[in-house]
């Protein structure tokens, strides 16, 4: 989420110890050696199932050193506030309802009408959140909430902002009067 691309991680661990035994065996290959490749600690297989990887975290360290905890902290906490907002404009929204309430960055929520079967309204909302997307005027997805489907957004982009929040909900809107008002 530290805006960084895809195949980056990084883990905090509190008990070094413990982690380690979790995932430490050493068959005779990777014996512990007192010198060569063998030599010193700590082996870093020690600390998960690979025995050799990529350096995942050094993007998350990247964006740590560049922008700083304090910067990185304030832009995930607007992400937050963006998606609480949406939330709200969600519930003020006639015509759409919140599927779950907004936890961190993602605002689940549907647009299809409450009295419409379960299939009717899966498809609305795909069909919305495709639309969406064909169109390059919101990039939603999908996910499933309580056995329907719902429109999904992760505020994940450091650049987002209130503007973009009202859009996305009133191109939600315009989607759903269109679908609704065409003939079946």
């Amino acid at each position: 989420w530290m805006y960084v691309q895809y195949d980056c991680g990084a883990v905090l661990i509190r008990d070094e110890e413990i982690h380690r035994a979790a995932f430490a065996a050493r068959p005779a290959y990777l014996a512990k050696q007192d010198q060569g490749l063998g030599g010193g600690e700590p082996w870093y297989c020690d600390y998960g199932t690979d025995l050799s990887r990529g350096f995942r975290a050094l993007k998350v360290w990247s964006a740590l050193r560049a922008y700083g905890r304090d910067a990185l902290g304030r832009a995930i906490t607007r992400n937050c506030e963006l998606a609480a907002r949406m939330g709200r404009l969600v519930e003020a929204t006639p015509g759409l309802r919140l599927a779950q309430p907004v936890r961190l960055n993602v605002c689940c929520f549907s647009a299809a009408p409450e009295d419409w079967d379960g299939a009717a309204q899966d498809a609305l909302n795909t069909g919305i959140t495709h639309a969406l997307q064909l169109a390059g005027e919101v990039v939603f997805s999908t996910t499933r909430i309580g056995g329907r489907t719902v429109i999904r957004a992760a505020i994940t982009n450091h650049r987002t902002c209130a503007a973009d929040i009202d859009s996305a909900i009133a191109a939600v809107v315009r989607r759903r009067e269109a679908a609704i008002a065409a003939p079946a």
